[in-house]
């Protein structure tokens, strides 16, 4: 889907990503890139995927230099796409792989995670996979540092650019085993 929100085109500097399983909050984040200001850009949602599949798909599709992943519970900040553009475009790091700032989780009152933006080239170099516990971050983290690319946090530690997003306790529950978090039972 097509945004036009601004002047400045991002449309071949980053792509944007929405994974999603179904999960109740993701047509909230749609919503918050439907606000995005002061930019103009493409987004695409992609359903029904695991994990490893979803992350790979995008490091695949991407034309752009960056593409931002976002999960189907990141409800953007109505700027964060522009503060991503402008952020990078300032610091013009071809070692960076990945570009962060922070989520804020409301129910835990406590920043969380990231919303990453990745370096579409470097990504590619690295691939993703799965770790033993199902996850990617901490495998890519550890190959990114073997190749001596960095990871540029955006602002300080607390900076934040969206709120991890609450759904209900079956929501969760249900999204965590389609993730492998919690064993399936007969």
């Amino acid at each position: 889907m097509y945004i036009n929100n601004g002047d400045i085109d991002l449309t071949n500097f980053l792509d944007v990503y929405i994974i999603t399983n179904g999960r109740e909050s993701h047509e909230y984040v749609i919503e918050s890139l439907k606000r995005q200001k002061k930019v103009c850009f493409n987004f695409i949602v992609f359903r029904d995927l695991s994990l490893i599949n979803a992350c790979n798909i995008c490091n695949d599709c991407s034309n752009s230099p960056y593409y931002i992943r976002l999960d189907d519970d990141m409800i953007l900040h109505p700027l964060a796409l522009y503060y991503f553009y402008a952020t990078i475009k300032n610091i013009q790091s071809d070692n960076a792989i990945v570009h962060f700032c922070r989520l804020w989780e409301p129910w835990n009152e406590r920043v969380c995670g990231a919303v990453k933006v990745y370096n579409r080239k470097l990504t590619k170099e690295i691939g993703f996979e799965l770790d033993n516990c199902g996850k990617i971050d901490k495998l890519f983290k550890k190959k990114s540092i073997e190749k001596n690319y960095d990871y540029h946090r955006i602002g300080g530690k607390t900076n934040i650019v969206a709120i991890h997003s609450a759904c209900s306790y079956d929501d969760n529950l249900r999204y965590s085993k389609l993730r492998n978090e919690i064993k399936k039972r007969n």
